[in-house]
This record gives C-alpha cells, sequence and structure tokens, in this order.
C-alpha cells in the first residue's frame, strides 16, 4: 500500500471519528456539558488534522501560549480559570487518538523500545501499590494521565512532525512573542500601576523582598523557566550556526530570566553552558561557551550581584542550612519520598498518593501517616508546596523501579538527540537535537525543585522538542570528519 493510500485512508477515518463524535454530541449536551464541550473541541480537532496536519503544532502552542496570560487576567476564585487550567489537557486528550490512528495506518510504533519498557514499569509499579492501599481507579487514573502528559505529546509531535520548512517559519515566531513578553515584564517593572491599569493583572511575585518579572505569566516560576528556555534555544543557535542576532536574545533572555529571581532557571542556564562545553566537538567551541560563562558571572556580578547573591544565599539557609529538613515542605517531601521507597520496596505506594497533583486534589492518607500533615505547605487546608519538586512524586510513588524507569524513559527519547548533538555537522537536524539536550539540561536543574516534567508549559516544549529532533535526526557522520 502506498504512503498516498494510506494518507487518504488514514484521513477518511479521521473525518468520520468526527463525525461520530459529532452525533454523541447531541447525546451528551443534554446530559453533561462538560462533555459535550470536551466532545465538541475534539471533532473540531479532529477535522482540522484532516485538513491540514501541521495545525496540531499550533493549535497546541497557541493554547500553552495564550493559557498563561488567560490565567493571570481572570480571577482564580471563578469557574472560567479552572476551565482555562485545563485546556492545554483536554486538547491533548483530544489529539492523542487522531495521533495513535495516524500511526496505526503507517504500522509505526513512536517510542524507543527502552522507553515502552520504562513506561510499562512506571505503569506495572503504580498499579500494584493502587492495588495493594486500594487507591479510587478516577484518582489513579488521572495521576497516570499527568504523570505520562509529556510521553503523550511525544506521541503526538511524532505522528504529526512539522517538516524543517515548517519550523523554520514558526521558530523565529516564538523567538519573537518571547521577546514581545520580555519587554512587556520589563516595563511592568519599571511601571506597574500605570501596565495593571491598562491590563486586568494579578500583582507581581516577590522574591527576598524584591519585585521579580512575571510578565504575563502566572507566576514568576513560570516566566523564570520560560525565559531560561528561550534562552537555551537562542544559545544552542549562536553556538551551532554562529548568529549575532541569536546572542543578542540570548542575552535578553538570560535577563529576563534573572529578573525572576528565581534560583533554578539561573542555575540551569550555567547548567547549559557546561553542558555544551562537554558536548561542542572542537576545542574552540569549548573554549567561547566557557568564555560566555565567565562573561555572564562577570556582567551580573557588577550590575546585580547583592541582589542575586542573596537570593541564593537566602535558598542556602532556607534549604541546606536548616538542622531540621522536616520543617521545610521540599526536604519532607524529598525525606518521606525516599523513606516510601525503602518502606514500600521495590515499587512505592502506587498512583495518586504522594507528591503530584492528585494527592493534593484528594489529599492523601500517606501524609498523615508519615506526619507531613503538620507541616507548614503540605496541612490539609494548605497544601501548596506537595509539587514543590518532581524526584519526590517519582520515588514515593513508585520507589527504586520507577526511578530507574523514568531515568531510562528520558535518556531513550533524548538518545538520538545526545548521538546527533555530538555530531561534529551543522545543519537543522543537528541544531534541534543540540536544543533537545541542552532543553533537557536546563530542565533537570529545575526538576530538583519544580514539577518541570508535568507541568504542561514545560512539558509540551520539552517533548516537543525532543520528538522533532528524533524525527529530523541528521544521518551519522563518520568519526573524524570536521565541517
Amino acid at each position: 500500500m502506498t504512503v498516498l493510500r494510506v494518507e487518504r485512508r488514514a484521513t477518511a477515518l479521521t473525518i468520520a471519528s468526527a463525525l461520530f463524535l459529532s452525533v454523541l454530541l447531541g447525546v451528551l449536551l443534554a446530559l453533561n456539558s462538560v462533555a459535550a464541550t470536551v466532545l465538541l473541541l475534539s471533532a473540531l480537532l479532529l477535522i482540522a488534522i484532516a485538513i491540514n496536519p501541521d495545525c496540531v503544532g499550533l493549535v497546541i502552542a497557541a493554547v500553552v501560549l495564550v493559557q498563561p496570560i488567560l490565567l493571570r487576567a481572570v480571577p482564580d476564585s471563578t469557574e472560567y480559570w479552572l476551565w482555562i487550567k485545563r485546556a492545554d489537557e483536554v486538547v491533548i486528550a483530544a489529539f492523542l487518538p487522531a495521533a495513535l490512528l495516524r500511526l496505526a495506518f503507517r504500522s509505526t510504533w513512536p517510542l524507543p523500545r527502552a522507553a515502552t519498557i520504562a513506561c510499562t514499569a512506571l505503569a506495572g509499579a503504580g498499579l500494584a501499590g493502587v492495588l495493594i492501599r486500594h487507591t479510587e481507579p478516577l484518582l489513579a487514573l488521572l495521576d497516570a494521565f499527568l504523570l505520562f502528559k509529556g510521553v503523550m505529546f511525544f506521541i503526538i509531535v511524532t505522528a504529526f512532525t512539522p517538516s524543517l520548512t515548517t519550523l523554520k517559519r514558526l521558530f523565529p515566531w516564538l523567538l519573537g512573542i518571547g521577546l514581545a513578553l520580555g519587554v512587556f515584564g520589563i516595563l511592568e517593572l519599571i511601571a506597574p500601576d500605570t501596565i495593571r491599569g491598562l491590563l486586568p493583572l494579578a500583582s507581581s511575585g516577590y522574591r527576598s523582598g524584591i519585585t521579580c518579572l512575571v510578565s504575563v505569566f502566572e507566576g514568576e516560576g513560570q516566566a523564570g523557566w520560560f525565559f531560561a528556555f528561550l534562552a537555551v534555544l537562542a544559545f544552542a543557535a549562536w553556538m551551532a550556526a554562529r548568529s549575532r542576532p541569536a546572542s543578542y536574545l540570548f542575552l535578553f533572555y538570560a535577563a529576563c530570566s534573572l529578573l525572576t529571581l528565581r534560583r533554578k532557571p539561573i542555575g540551569g542556564i550555567v547548567f547549559v553552558i557546561l553542558v555544551y562545553a562537554v558536548l561542542a566537538y572542537r576545542p574552540q567551541q569549548r573554549i567561547r561557551a566557557l568564555a560566555v560563562l565567565v562573561a555572564l558571572v562577570l556582567i551580573v556580578g557588577v550590575t546585580y550581584g547583592d541582589t542575586v547573591v542573596g537570593v541564593f544565599v537566602d535558598g542556602y539557609q532556607q534549604y541546606v542550612g536548616t538542622d531540621d529538613p522536616m520543617r521545610v515542605a521540599r526536604n519532607a517531601m524529598y525525606a518521606t519520598s525516599f523513606q516510601l521507597a525503602r518502606d514500600c520496596f521495590p515499587i512505592g505506594v502506587g498512583f495518586g498518593l504522594f507528591g503530584g497533583f492528585v494527592s493534593r486534589l484528594s489529599y492523601s492518607p500517606i501524609y498523615f501517616e508519615y506526619g507531613l500533615s503538620r507541616i507548614w505547605g503540605l496541612t490539609p487546608d494548605n497544601p501548596r508546596f506537595i509539587m514543590d519538586a518532581f524526584w519526590p512524586h517519582v520515588i514515593g510513588q513508585f520507589g527504586v523501579v520507577g526511578l530507574a524507569a523514568f531515568v531510562t524513559l528520558l535518556g531513550s527519547l533524548w538518545s538520538s538527540a545526545i548521538r546527533a548533538a555530538r555530531q561534529a555537522t551543522i545543519s537543522a537536524g543537528h541544531l534541534l537535537s543540540l536544543m533537545a539536550v541542552l532543553t533537557l539540561a536546563e530542565a533537570l536543574v529545575e526538576s530538583t525543585a519544580e514539577s518541570i516534567f508535568e507541568t504542561t508549559l514545560p512539558c509540551i516544549f520539552l517533548f516537543g522538542t525532543a520528538a522533532l529532533a528524533r524525527a529530523h535526526a541528521p544521518r551519522p557522520v563518520p568519526p573524524g570528519t570536521v565541517p
């Protein structure tokens, strides 16, 4: 069967699925308005996919970029805020069946073998814990959806991979939008009352008593990651393609990330430069990367040094210098996750019971059992720091098996990008691979104190970049070849 015939059959079945969903829509409209809305969105998305598969990336990118703006503008006490908060997940759930359908017609499995085994091990460990602890099935299912959200998006991008031509058109738009959002954030820092008088935005965040750059995002943490992500993309383009505009954008995005006063993005950018110095295939590139790092440290030290040092000193005193780790929410979550991994060796407590959104939505009995319910930020009436780091979620819920499986999952999905990033070549595929590897390096730093692999905005960009790098990976270059 030719590729053209496969695509036509897939298109026909996609349209038929959309029509079927439309029929169900009429039935559900009178019974459940939420289900009807989801089905309506699914039907529209399926029709859009049938018309133009490239619209997948555009729709999802538009949703995740517009969503933070709306979340900051709409009061979180309203019903609309909750709808906006869940819109990204509805879009992913709507696109996933179409992606699997498209891949089935191509007889293609979207994940590497090691990633498939890792996902199976994670799911098995989680389900075993559910059966042992008698966790409510719907809560376990929701927790599994949130954990595997990045993998789902990897599958979607693999099924609807945009061409390099399309990516070259979209990339400047992404950097341009980031530039506009950075300028807006700086203007808000300079004249906050004027900006908030023009736009219905919530107040900015504070760090060590200093106002942070938030721009249009829900908080300074999300803003810090976003600008650090763009800084990494610009840095990769600067180093690989020697683009002077990319160097200016890197400095601008790095400055915006610095102005959020978040330790993780600042440390992430430093780590990214060091990782690039290791990956670089020529000594000149390593020297140039390290020179950039030294220059950044000097510039920040002269212009903003006291503030940055103060932020890091506060962090050290709060998380490292404390006598009792159980007095700090993040430290207590890490300590308890290791204890759970030991007590429930080797599989942890299972889906929905520790460190994730679901354990906060339906307050987990584990927090009472291990004394976390008495710690500020982890109490039933104030559980805001339950998701303060990603790895306690994995270690506590899935134990040693889950930790090994998730590390294997990341290594497998990014393996082709890591190999391509080390090649002695300059191409669009090599640049994509370098971007994927460096954004993962930054995310690993963030994950120590942020649920980075489950938060939708970082999740979509991270796993999407990995899928694009895998799809457009350059051909292997013989050893010793230098462009």
